[in-house]
């Protein structure tokens, strides 16, 4: 019964944001998380030249967002990020029906990520949203185990450089593009990019499975070690 009481209340007390939150540099902290987090459809999580605009900071989080999370690099130092979750989270899973956007290198980052429930998957990314981001990197996810990305939406990069979903040194990564999804680096180089910009650290074992599109002037994929793509859509 005391397990039971333990396992049940484990993630009870989750926050819910359903109005405008802003957080400024140099008056606000980042934004720190221990249990899970909802955003709804009116509710909208904004901040101002903070690195880590979310940060989780327990294993086993789930973020979701119905509304908007974004930021504004004022400062222009292009280090913005705006959901953190790396070896301090393990196992986080993160939902968008909403609007992530982020000015700055990652709307989500989560590196050095892993399963630690024994479901088989690590780090879960779900989007039926729309998640951009204006500079380098849109999702990064390097040097984690059992990645997955579940994309009915858009994920895209509008910066001349943009790699849209960056992983090297990563290993069992899958990604499923559905028949609604669109993964874009619309002006940059890959959609997909599976190495160490300069580096020789590339994924291993991804499996891409493509029903939707997946496109970028230079090249859509760059693919690790190991790895699969199964396309039924447009590359």
């Amino acid at each position: 019964i005391i397990f039971f009481f333990l396992t049940f209340f484990t993630h009870s007390y989750a926050e819910t944001v359903s109005t405008d939150e802003t957080l400024v540099s140099g008056e606000d902290d980042r934004k720190t998380i221990t249990e899970d987090l909802t955003i709804t459809s009116s509710g909208r999580i904004h901040c101002e030249d903070i690195t880590s605009c979310i940060k989780a900071n327990a294993d086993n989080l789930t973020i979701i967002n119905r509304g908007t999370i974004s930021n504004d690099d004022t400062d222009g130092n292009d280090l913005d990020i705006l959901i953190k979750a790396n070896a301090d989270a393990l196992d986080i899973k993160i939902y968008n029906y909403g609007t992530i956007d982020v000015d700055g290198n990652s709307a989500i980052f989560v590196p050095n990520n892993e399963d630690n429930d024994g479901d088989g998957v690590g780090a879960y990314i779900y989007n039926s949203g729309k998640i951009t981001a204006g500079r380098v990197f849109t999702i990064r996810y390097h040097n984690s185990d059992l990645t997955k990305i579940d994309n009915y939406g858009t994920i895209t990069n509008t910066n001349n450089s943009g790699q849209t979903l960056l992983g090297h040194g990563d290993t069992n990564t899958t990604i499923n593009n559905y028949s609604s999804g669109t993964i874009s680096a619309s002006n940059g180089k890959w959609a997909i990019h599976t190495t160490e910009s300069g580096g020789d650290d590339f994924s291993t074992n991804t499996t891409i499975n493509n029903w939707g599109t997946i496109t970028a002037p230079k090249e859509p994929i760059n693919l690790g070690i190991s790895s699969t793509i199964n396309n039924y859509g447009s590359i």
